[in-house]
């Protein structure tokens, strides 16, 4: 979808700083200025701070790096940059930067301050990011692997936690049997096109797209295609491969299951995302992926919390099913849905932070412990009544009640998909959207309206953390309002998508 107004820039090193700066600075500011040259207890003090100011100066880099006019490509054609990329890094160094916000007060309150703990974020940080500047799948390939490597480390941080190692042994296992799938499904096709950079496949699929092939005769390019996107929905957690994942999320930290549902999960949809749209577009057999999906993701995402007790295991059966949103606008998708991907992904991952921000913080003052069962939250009221009514409505629009913010991403979607005619899929996902209304009500039916006595003493919150909580809060009520503006911020900045 290239035009006159598009140019090729090669070696123009000067629109990939982020990467380079990521490198080397971030890289010698961790183990030499911090580490070596300064007392335990000052790095210990400003770390978080160092960090906060490093993703704001990363910030400034993604607005050098915007040009909406231009693809830029260094190595040989191996990593590129556009308007799409720069909206994906700068929503990610948002969302990183409310990650490292929350992540001090964690680290004190489990004694868990350890140095290494900051230096794997910083390689996954470096290995996400390659990932989505890649235009390569070899250098896909590696930048996955650089940030699989530092998630083992970073899962089992705590040698004396067996259940810790016993999730990072099983994020290995399922991360090595999806990157073999990878790996084997870009050897398939490189052996049929010759090739694994993006441009020169997508020109080949075009050229078999003009030549009315048939997949008989393309089974190495149709079976290669397969095994690169199963190791891509394995990698998302999606159902049905979702199960082992449960286990992962359930006995990791709290923060680092925050991190795992959010941070590398947005890098892989975009991922995801722009090699369906800048690549096998025009392969049809591809939507009935999604569609297949979908389907399994509301089945799971719906029925599996139904009974749970567990808040985090609910949340996680939330984000399995709000998968379904994401792959129905890849279904659905063209060049204009793009603006959508990034409002629904915003909205998304923003309440989905407060969700898990909520369980960070929900400490039981008489034993400092972390409360992870609903029954734990009856009547929860009466004795944290601005704390209830703040989080019941980040849970409101999570469920997609009108008039908060989740509710208006869901709707554009259900739009999209009458203008495209898709009644089928509608109606399919508005029935189960309907059922998983239930879990959401449950809760705040148990917070609300229990007549249990049950007084929860939660451990006192720093003026920051509250501030935070109320600014996401706020955020679903005020997003309808300012929804035009996010709609042409978005649109503004993917406008050469839209120039043909």
């Amino acid at each position: 979808m290239k035009n006159n107004n598009i140019y090729l820039y090669l070696n123009n090193w000067y629109y990939f700083l982020i990467e380079i700066y990521f490198f080397f600075f971030l890289l010698f500011l961790i183990f030499f200025i911090i580490y070596l040259l300064l007392p335990k207890h000052i790095y210990k003090s400003y770390l978080n701070f160092f960090l906060i100011l490093i993703l704001i100066f990363l910030i400034f880099l993604v607005f050098l790096n915007w040009n909406n006019s231009v693809f830029y490509f260094i190595f040989n054609f191996s990593y590129n940059s556009n308007s799409f990329i720069f909206l994906s890094k700068f929503l990610f160094i948002i969302f990183s930067i409310f990650f490292i916000f929350i992540l001090k007060n964690y680290l004190l309150l489990k004694n868990l301050f350890i140095f290494e703990f900051f230096v794997l974020i910083v390689f996954c940080f470096l290995g996400l990011f390659l990932i989505m500047s890649c235009n390569d799948f070899f250098i896909f390939y590696l930048s996955l692997e650089l940030y699989g490597l530092s998630v083992y480390g970073f899962i089992s941080l705590i040698k004396s936690s067996l259940l810790l190692i016993e999730a990072s042994i099983k994020y290995f296992i399922i991360s090595s049997i999806s990157s073999g799938l990878i790996i084997f499904g870009i050897s398939l096709l490189y052996y049929f096109t010759g090739s694994i950079d993006f441009y020169n496949l997508e020109l080949f699929i075009y050229g078999l797209i003009n030549l009315n092939f048939n997949i008989l005769d393309t089974f190495y390019l149709f079976l290669g295609i397969n095994f690169i996107f199963l190791g891509l929905f394995i990698k998302l957690s999606t159902a049905p491969f979702h199960i082992w994942f449960l286990d992962i999320y359930e006995n990791s930290l709290n923060m680092i299951t925050i991190f795992l549902l959010i941070l590398p999960k947005f890098i892989f949809l975009c991922f995801l995302y722009k090699i369906y749209l800048f690549v096998f577009y025009n392969l049809y057999f591809v939507k009935f992926y999604f569609i297949f999906f979908i389907i399994f993701c509301l089945i799971f995402g719906c029925f599996g919390a139904i009974y749970q007790t567990k808040i985090k295991k609910i949340f996680i059966y939330s984000s399995i099913f709000n998968l379904s949103f994401f792959f129905t606008i890849f279904f659905i998708s063209d060049f204009y849905t793009i603006p959508l991907f990034f409002i629904f992904s915003f909205i998304y991952f923003i309440n989905i932070f407060g969700i898990l921000y909520f369980l960070l913080i929900l400490i039981n003052y008489t034993d400092f412990k972390f409360i992870n069962n609903l029954n734990f939250l009856i009547n929860f009221f009466k004795n944290n009544f601005y704390f209830s009514f703040w989080f019941s409505l980040i849970i409101i629009s999570s469920a997609g009640l009108p008039p908060l913010s989740g509710f208006i991403a869901k709707f554009m979607i259900f739009i999209y998909l009458i203008n495209h005619k898709h009644f089928f899929i509608f109606i399919f996902i508005s029935i189960f959207s309907s059922i998983t209304l239930f879990y959401y009500i449950r809760i705040i039916k148990i917070i609300f309206l229990s007549n249990y006595k049950n007084y929860l003493f939660l451990y006192p919150l720093s003026f920051f953390q509250s501030l935070f909580l109320i600014l996401i809060s706020l955020f679903n009520i005020f997003f309808i309002i300012y929804f035009s503006f996010f709609y042409k911020i978005f649109n503004f900045i993917l406008l050469d998508f839209f120039i043909y």
